[in-house]
Order: structure tokens, then sequence, then C-alpha cells
């Protein structure tokens, strides 16, 4: 499997962890991450914000090793 794409658009909940270990996520960019691939997330922190591609996009960056994304 390449990073975060799948054939099926699915990851596995271990696959998820090891992708995003050490990458620096928000909770916010990991919990729409998680509803991105259909996985439990949190429902009360996703519904405030409305900014969803946006969160998705940056944590694809910062997985995929955006240099402008990453801690100084």
């Amino acid at each position: 499997m390449d990073g975060l794409f799948t054939p099926e658009g699915k990851i596995t909940e271990e696959h998820f962890k090891n992708i995003i270990r050490g990458k620096n996520l928000s909770e916010i960019e990991r919990e729409f991450l998680r509803k991105y691939y259909s996985l439990p997330y949190n429902t009360d922190l996703v519904s405030r914000l409305e900014t969803f591609q946006n969160h998705v996009v940056i944590a694809w960056q910062k997985i995929r090793g955006n240099p402008m994304l990453q801690p100084r």
C-alpha cells in the first residue's frame, strides 16, 4: 500500500496508526482523516468545523513530507 491511498479508499486502524505515527498531526487533522477513511472519529469535534477538505489536505501533505508543514 502507498501511504493513505488504497484501491478501496479504506484503511485499517493499525495501518492508520502506522501512517500517522511521528507526523505531527493536530487532533483535528487526525479526526478528519479518520472520518475520511470511515474509521471511528470524534463527531463532536468534527461537527464544529466546516473546513473538512482543508484539514485533510494539510494532513496528507504532512504525511507525504511537505517541508513547508514540518515543525521547526
